[in-house]
């Protein structure tokens, strides 16, 4: 059975994935569209600040907050937020190497699915673009969407990111059709197989708040 809640957390220190280039699938969530809105494609401070609404809390969650989940649940979160933050930590540092460091086959061993096929193709462009990231996008907050403790264990985390602080170049120069950065909520699927954590396919996103 899968267990869905809303939750909204503090921001957090750690760079998440995610920026504003059409290039790069993994940080946009799209190849290009109506980047304005929504699509279906395959985290420092926060520097903007985020407005709740009137039933909505932007506190840390309390005991009582997060007692729907089950002990279970709950340690899967945990351990599924570990892996992402640590999985798109190296995402960045591989992304600012342009995809051809030492590292770029340890990062697609992070992934797998729709989200695998979609990484891959951004390392051939990029490495034969020579596409590089400059600079970290900032977490505003990431949080379990829904949890599913079964064999096969699966987290969707719901993930708010500003990306204003980033830029993609193109053999060392911005790219001119760049659309401006800013606020950008991801929603990811991972799933547990062999004990082993991967992301596993970008369910959906939203550019320009951190609300559905």
């Amino acid at each position: 059975m899968i267990r869905r809640r809303r939750m909204h957390g503090q921001p957090t220190a750690a760079p998440i994935v995610v920026a504003a280039a059409a290039t790069m699938l993994t940080l946009t969530g799209c190849s290009g569209g109506d980047a304005d809105t929504r699509a279906t494609a395959t985290s420092a401070e926060a520097t903007t600040s985020i407005e709740p609404r009137a039933d909505e809390t932007t506190a840390t969650p309390t005991a009582s907050e997060t007692s729907q989940w089950t002990p279970e649940e709950a340690a899967l979160i945990e351990e599924a937020e570990a892996f992402y933050l640590e999985a798109n930590d190296l995402y960045i540092a591989v992304a600012q190497a342009g995809f051809t460091g030492p590292e770029t086959n340890e990062l697609f061993t992070r992934y797998s699915g729709a989200a695998r096929e979609a990484l891959h193709a951004e390392m051939l462009e990029s490495a034969g673009k020579s596409i590089t990231l400059e600079g970290e996008p900032t977490t505003v907050s990431v949080t379990a969407h829904s949890v599913s403790a079964g064999q096969e264990p699966e987290v969707v985390l719901d993930h708010c990111l500003d990306t204003s602080e980033i830029e993609f170049l193109i053999a060392g120069e911005t790219q001119p059709e760049a659309p401006p950065g800013g606020l950008r909520v991801l929603r990811d699927r991972l799933v547990m197989s062999g004990g082993v954590w991967t992301i596993n396919e970008r369910i959906d996103y939203r550019v320009g708040s951190c609300e559905w």
